[in-house]
């Protein structure tokens, strides 16, 4: 994995396009939350909205808006450019 291609969803900027790499933890219950939200593998996330403190973002995801707490957007590695080469 090139560390330059890849960040966490927690520090891409609003407005800015990006997709999910992997979800970077072993809780279960919170990879099954991310998959159920629509995080997938390739799924695009474009962060539209932080709550006044940065602990909550609002996501537009599948043509939806999600929101998650800083604590798990730390948890998925993502990229800027679509992974063509990882699908």
């Amino acid at each position: 994995m090139d560390s330059n291609k890849f960040t966490t969803l927690d520090k891409i900027p609003l407005n800015n396009v990006c997709y999910v790499y992997k979800i970077n933890t072993s809780d279960s219950k919170n990879i099954k939350r991310m998959l159920d939200l629509g995080i997938v593998k390739n799924a695009l996330l474009i962060p539209i909205h932080n709550s006044m403190f940065k602990s909550t973002t609002a996501y537009l995801i599948h043509g939806s808006v999600i929101a998650l707490r800083q604590c798990d957007a730390e948890n998925i590695i993502v990229t800027y450019s679509f992974p063509e080469a990882l699908c």
